[in-house]
């Protein structure tokens, strides 16, 4: 495919947001795409963090398989839930479509969620600490 060509099946691509299984872009295959810029239309993803982190893992896999010579692997998402606040002090969460906690402890489970996701421990320990904080000062000061 010549140059212009390249280009142009490169900006229909992007542009008009559709990748394979792979994540790859269709009509170019060394482009990659995930998140809610793109959208595989034989599996649609709902447009959460939870599918564009575990397609960005897949791109992150895939990519590194074309450097060691390998063939890239389908990318696959596994939804394990939804998390909501509700309100201050309030949250729902539904986890692997199984378990549905809300009130307080919807919150803790959110809050609990989000910090085994952040990505070093030392961030852990910072947000988490944030977090503490905020709870106590609401309950001391019945904010």
């Amino acid at each position: 495919m010549s140059a212009a060509g390249q280009s142009k099946a490169l900006k229909s691509s992007v542009f008009n947001n559709r990748s394979d299984h792979r994540r790859r872009s269709f009509g170019c295959g060394d482009v990659f795409a995930g998140g809610d810029c793109s959208v595989n239309t034989d599996d649609p993803q709902p447009a959460t963090a939870q599918v564009a982190y575990q397609q960005g893992a897949a791109i992150a896999a895939n990519i590194s398989a074309l450097i060691d010579g390998d063939e890239p692997s389908a990318a696959e998402v596994n939804l394990r839930g939804t998390l909501l606040k509700l309100g201050m002090e309030k949250g729902a969460a539904e986890i692997f479509d199984r378990f549905e906690i809300s009130g307080h402890l919807g919150h803790v489970v959110r809050h609990a969620t989000y910090l085994s996701l952040l990505p070093t421990p030392a961030r852990n320990i910072k947000v988490g600490a944030q977090w503490l904080t905020d709870e106590i000062f609401e309950q001391v000061l019945d904010v």
